[in-house]
């Protein structure tokens, strides 16, 4: 995601206390990454009601530091538990298109997949 969105977003959304941004990507992915994002996005939907891409990179946070200290997760589902508490808390949040191109070396393995449900679990669970 290019450094370039941050200024469009800022001028966009002035007082949006969270953009991220909504991947459109730039080439074909491989109908694996295509499908284990679309199950995901459904389990992140069904454990928080929020079907959002939470995996981009491209994210502007206006929060307090009092907000982060009462994150616990540190893995890839820290950015759901973060829109998660964020709209529970009424902060204004904004979606924004942004091009993607994937990364070939990122890899998601069999653990970080149990990893990743776990928190899941961790987030629904303190609701």
């Amino acid at each position: 995601v290019s450094p370039a969105y941050t200024e469009q977003a800022l001028r966009k959304f002035p007082k949006a206390n969270i953009i991220y941004g909504d991947r459109t990507q730039m080439y074909p992915q491989p109908f694996y990454r295509l499908f284990a994002g679309k199950i995901w996005k459904v389990l992140v939907w069904l454990f928080t009601g929020i079907y959002a891409d939470t995996q981009c990179p491209f994210k502007i946070l206006r929060l307090e530091k009092i907000f982060f200290a009462s994150l616990v997760i540190d893995g890839f589902a820290y950015d759901v538990e973060l829109l998660h508490k964020a709209l529970k808390q009424d902060y204004t949040i904004q979606p924004m298109k942004v091009n993607y191109i994937n990364d070939e070396d990122s890899k998601v393995t069999i653990r970080k997949t149990v990893e990743m449900f776990s928190d899941l679990l961790r987030i629904n669970m303190c609701q």
